[in-house]
């Protein structure tokens, strides 16, 4: 049984099929990148499967559980995370803070001990606290700056630090989307070491990304989008040779 199974999903905006009957597959440990032309579909297909876009038809399962019909919170907590291309950070909040947002959809305490601050909900906070810290050294921002906020981060920080909110809501899959926007080389490739790292943790990854420099040696598989449509799935190097893929990119005639 796939971690993520995509079968057949439609995503239609008026008369526009923004995402025409594609279906994917992601086991866990996994990492596939989605490429295409602007337009082609792919953050369409990631709003699709987070469930910040509903289909029009089509299933989406998460570890065999169907998720789709399900509230984005709900999704959220079957096992689906995700970033965005536009970094989605709460600025005036400590970095810390932002990672403990993440860690709410496993937290246990009611809201009665919220009222009450229990002992129970008190030994969460502890645990969540140490856990945002551990995450934060994670992904290479030292622990010092989790009191600090999040906009006082350098560029390349915010990114990680968007992956560590991600991360903090223990994922079966995580959704990148451009996660190499705007990096330098150097922040690229410790990007990448990262990314390979997460799905060491078992956890299957697909991401979205212009930067074929990044996606290929990264990605052991690359699904291909154009105008909606799946035109692709293969390695990287059968990819990259593909006349129709080519033909997508350049605007020629395979």
């Amino acid at each position: 049984m796939s971690l993520l199974d995509v079968r057949e999903v439609v995503v239609s905006f008026g008369a526009l099929r923004a995402v025409d009957h594609v279906s994917l597959e992601l086991e866990a440990a996994q990492i596939i990148g989605v490429i295409g032309p602007n337009g082609a579909g792919k953050s369409s297909l990631f709003n699709a499967i987070s469930g910040a876009t509903r289909i029009a038809s089509g299933e989406i399962f998460c570890s065999g559980t169907r998720i789709d019909r399900l509230r984005i919170d709900e999704i959220a907590r079957s096992g689906i995370a995700r970033t965005f291309q536009n970094i989605r950070l709460f600025g005036h909040m400590s970095v810390q803070a932002n990672i403990l947002v993440g860690e709410h959809a496993t937290l246990h305490s009611g809201v009665l001990a919220d009222m009450l601050h229990t002992k129970a909900m008190q030994s969460e906070e502890r645990v969540a606290t140490n856990r945002a810290i551990e995450l934060l050294e994670f992904v290479g921002i030292p622990s010092s700056h989790a009191g600090r906020d999040a906009r006082e981060l350098a560029y390349g920080e915010q990114r990680r630090l968007e992956i560590a909110r991600a991360l903090a809501a223990s994922p079966k899959c995580l959704l990148l989307d451009e996660p190499a926007a705007g990096l330098n080389a150097t922040e690229k490739r410790d990007l990448a070491k990262l990314v390979r790292r997460i799905a060491e943790m078992k956890i299957a990854i697909l991401l979205v990304e212009h930067d074929m420099s990044f996606v290929m040696p990264l990605c052991e598989r690359l699904i291909v989008l154009d105008y909606g449509k799946k035109i692709a799935d293969a390695i990287p190097s059968v990819v990259r040779a593909d006349p129709v893929v080519l033909a997508a990119y350049l605007g020629v005639a395979p």
